[in-house]
């Protein structure tokens, strides 16, 4: 019987619990796997070993016949697929306790049933847990192998996806989230419904990854938040996450998780737990973050050296305003309560004193630098 010994100590106490009678588990050889009656665990059952060479219905023993293990009982074959997987006795008079056999028989075919599910469902899991490894983190799988592998495991292979990451705010989360509470927290991420059209979540080197199909950005910020969530709750550490571009099918996200490796990283920087970053919120200031902060006060000195500390205070003011508003001027304006063409006449005379032309894309990630806090503003 595919069943280990600790499992089937369970179904017979909790069936004893029901109907206050000793129940046996055997083995096919005849052998009692488990049972009420401890002393009889390891025994040859004589009777149940009848019953599968005879291939009978059932067998009911009215005498105890201690010299052959065996007590008077009902013992009822459990079939699963076709197959004799063992039988499950009840021990007592038959005429008091024959009305638990059907009963106890469809229960443990049940659970058996229930138990093989549960595996099948965790071999695709680990499959599908290979797949987003090799996917993401391995480079030597040829893109064919990958895509019949994919399509096997029941992906969406043409559909637009993203990847998500979720690590700890620390290292001292990294073993929680590794260990025994990291597995529940994937159990518990696993019963969720995902959002989009599918996709697969695993725990890889330490970290919770998720290939996400079909999904739009609202649905992914949410989702992330909520996980983050979770995995502080049930791991006890703070988390941070990352949510990387959409990519055109599942064969090239491998970009779009190592945008959310980085985009992680710089939520974990921020010094926050909770943080969810797009990568493209995140890049520049990202790579600002890496710059020592000496670098740019020097470039802040450098970019402003011919304006008044009044007029440094200002443009920097009016260069994160441009720089959050994607450049749109008519949203600058809104932002600013001021009129678009008044504006455009300060971001004039920013390059006029400046030298350096915010319409120029060089010229403009320097005047982003230089418009950063580097500690000294106040």
């Amino acid at each position: 019987m595919d069943l280990s010994p600790q499992d089937a100590m369970s179904i017979v106490t909790e069936m004893k619990r029901t109907i206050g009678h000793d129940v046996n588990i055997i083995e096919n050889n005849g052998v009692i796997l488990a049972s009420t009656n401890k002393a009889r665990i390891g025994t040859v059952h004589e009777g149940a070993r009848r019953l599968i060479e005879n291939r009978l219905d059932s067998l009911t023993v009215w005498e105890d016949d201690p010299a052959h293990g065996v007590q008077r009982g009902i013992n009822l074959p459990v079939v699963l697929d076709g197959r004799v997987e063992g039988i499950i006795g009840v021990t007592g008079d038959p005429a008091d306790i024959s009305v638990f056999g059907a009963v106890i028989q469809r229960l443990m075919e049940i659970m058996l049933e229930s138990l093989q599910q549960r595996r099948r469902l965790a071999q695709m899991d680990g499959a599908r847990d290979a797949f987003l490894e090799a996917l993401f983190l391995e480079d030597s799988v040829p893109a064919a192998e990958l895509s019949e592998r994919g399509r096997l495991l029941g992906f969406p292979m043409d559909s637009p996806c993203a990847a998500v990451l979720l690590r700890p705010a620390a290292e001292t989360g990294a073993e929680a989230l590794a260990g025994l509470r990291g597995q529940k927290l994937l159990a518990h991420i696993r019963r969720m419904r995902l959002p989009g059209q599918g996709g697969h979540c695993a725990i890889l080197r330490g970290e919770v990854v998720l290939l996400l199909c079909g999904a739009g950005r609202e649905e992914l910020y949410t989702f992330a938040r909520t996980l983050c969530a979770e995995a502080e709750s049930r791991c006890g550490a703070a988390m941070a996450g990352g949510i990387g571009g959409t990519a055109e099918s599942i064969l090239s996200a491998r970009r779009s998780f190592r945008e959310a490796c980085a985009a992680a990283r710089a939520a974990c920087a921020s010094g926050t737990g909770g943080r969810i970053f797009f990568y493209d919120q995140v890049s520049l200031e990202y790579l600002a973050e890496s710059l020592p902060r000496a670098l740019l006060r020097d470039l802040k000195e450098t970019t402003f050296a011919a304006c008044t500390p009044e007029e440094v205070r200002d443009f920097k003011a009016l260069l994160r305003i441009y720089f959050a508003q994607d450049g749109d001027l008519r949203r600058c304006a809104e932002a600013l309560y001021l009129h678009r063409n008044t504006v455009q006449y300060r971001l004039d005379r920013l390059r006029d004193k400046t030298g350096y032309d915010f319409r120029k894309p060089r010229d403009a990630f320097l005047l982003y630098l230089a418009s950063l806090d580097d500690g000294n503003d106040r």
